[in-house]
């Protein structure tokens, strides 16, 4: 194998590699982003006395707060059954 195909399998693998890595952070990132935003809907919802959606477009809003040993698990439960609004309870 010649040297300049080892470099760019080299360069095709490490890209993958990358790219893969960079999804796999896009997807926490957006999920720590839904729960921020979810939380700030709830504390909306909570002055405004009625339902705050978290995002434009979003078809759930937070109905309730369930705490935990303390304050350290803090959850939300958001309206509705569809699958997108389970995608975010807990």
């Amino acid at each position: 194998m010649s040297v300049r195909i080892r470099h760019l399998l080299f360069a095709t693998l490490m890209s993958l590699a990358i790219w893969h890595l960079f999804e796999g952070g896009y997807i926490h990132a957006k999920a720590w982003l839904a729960q921020q935003l979810i939380h700030n809907a709830w504390h909306g919802a909570i002055s405004k006395a009625s339902a705050q959606t978290p995002w434009p477009g979003a078809d759930t809003y937070p109905v309730a707060r369930l705490t935990a040993q303390n304050g350290k698990i803090d959850l939300f439960v958001l309206a509705g059954t569809s699958g997108r609004t389970l995608a975010f309870g807990p």
